[in-house]
């Protein structure tokens, strides 16, 4: 994560801990690699149906 998006997710997260929220909206991005290196605790264990 860039230096720049971590102070911004800090500074958000702090404002809203002085502000005393308990609950706020985080945006979680993920980015899905279409390849898969078969190193995760789930390689193997579900079938996908063949590509064509």
């Amino acid at each position: 994560m860039p230096l720049r998006q971590s102070i911004r997710l800090a500074g958000y997260l702090a404002k809203q801990k002085i502000k005393g929220v308990e609950k706020f909206p985080l945006l979680v991005e993920l980015e899905p690699l279409f390849a898969c290196n078969l190193k995760c605790a789930a390689a193997g264990r579900s079938p996908s149906p063949p590509r064509s």
